[in-house]
């Protein structure tokens, strides 16, 4: 009988997959693997349901704008009305983000909240007070990850080595 592992994605795990960037295959591997029971924290569902609303809802926008992209990939919303829908179509964003969830949930992956560890919050409030270049969403998957004894897949190399370094958490790089 096969052992089944667990792995604990973060935004930027899910994120690759889903615009297949560099080190998507990584993530689909463990995607694909039934003896891999994967789960991303309810704060990290939020924050890629977030980047993904905001990212489609000025994907017209920003196809048209390319002078508001910045070099670090960032986009300049400076002075920008994004009540105007020519702008910030929020219903685009709303529909893809939807369906990039959708999407999601239909691998099998489990989203999670605090419902099973009640104290999870505590331990990634102290996360975030002793690390506080890391987001709050990753404190929240960093600390299930350690709670589980799992791996955290993540991209976030510049905020997360320290831990990694630290042995604070057994975190996996995709790239």
């Amino acid at each position: 009988m096969a052992s089944t592992s667990v792995a604990i994605f973060d935004c930027s795990a899910v994120i690759t997959w889903a615009q297949q960037r560099e080190g998507w295959e990584a993530i689909t591997s463990q995607l694909v693997d039934e003896n891999v029971t994967i789960f991303f924290h309810r704060q990290n569902a939020t924050e890629f349901w977030y980047q993904t609303h905001r990212r489609e809802a000025l994907a017209a926008f920003m196809r048209a704008n390319p002078h508001r992209m910045q070099p670090n990939g960032q986009t300049d919303l400076t002075g920008l009305n994004l009540l105007d829908p020519t702008i910030f179509d929020a219903q685009r964003g709303l529909r893809i983000a939807n369906e990039s969830l959708a999407l999601l949930e239909a691998t099998q992956v489990r989203i999670v909240g605090d419902e099973t560890y009640p104290e999870l919050w505590k331990r990634a409030a102290e996360l975030k007070s002793q690390h506080r270049r890391i987001s709050l969403a990753d404190c929240f998957g960093v600390a299930l990850a350690n709670e589980m004894g799992a791996p955290f897949w993540t991209s976030d190399r510049h905020e997360l080595t320290a831990l990694a370094d630290a042995g604070i958490a057994n975190i996996r790089f995709i790239r």
